[in-house]
């Protein structure tokens, strides 16, 4: 779909689905492709259950599932809710933060980039994995495996977690977090 406007739907057996600069409430569902939304505004929910999902430059929230694939979000102005049963999960978040990001996978890595300023209430666990953060962070630090806290004084809400994989928390180069 390109450029719609107003409520999309769609559904596919097992083929992908392209969104390109569509604006509205977008709900979209394959059984066996990939989805990927680009430029697009208004509200997403999409879910697929072999494939991944990529959203990039939307504004508004998201909510995303995948059975079997990688997550990918860069510059959503919005809340990021995302889920997957067997794949990583890559997130690059604006700045400021707009919105609350939940992000959990059953079996695979969790990576986020933030701004270096952003201010963050964390919470990250990984069950048999390391989670890292290259942020000044206040709170509590179980062990490797689990962090609760703030980063910056505190804002917007990150949840992080990972069955089977390891989580990082990085600061994003000025230039990335400007875009």
């Amino acid at each position: 779909f390109t450029h719609r406007r107003g409520p999309t739907g769609a559904t596919t057996s097992g083929g992908s689905i392209e969104l390109n600069g569509c604006e509205g409430a977008v709900k979209v569902d394959t059984s066996g492709g990939r989805i990927e939304s680009i430029d697009g505004s208004g509200s997403l929910e999409a879910r697929t259950s072999g494939g991944s999902i990529v959203v990039r430059n939307f504004g508004g929230d998201t909510k995303v599932e995948t059975s079997g694939g990688r997550l990918t979000f860069e510059n959503i102005n919005g809340k990021i809710t995302g889920r997957s049963s067997g794949g990583s999960i890559t997130a690059r978040l604006r700045s400021p933060v707009p919105g609350d990001v939940n992000l959990e996978t059953s079996a695979g890595s969790i990576d986020v980039t933030v701004p270096p300023d952003a201010g963050l209430d964390v919470e990250a666990e990984a069950s048999s994995g390391r989670v890292t953060s290259d942020l000044p962070f206040v709170g509590i630090r179980t062990d490797r495996e689990q962090l609760k806290g703030k980063i910056n004084g505190g804002g917007k809400s990150l949840v992080l977690r990972s069955g089977a994989g390891s989580i990082s928390i990085k600061p994003a180069s000025a230039d990335v977090a400007a875009r």
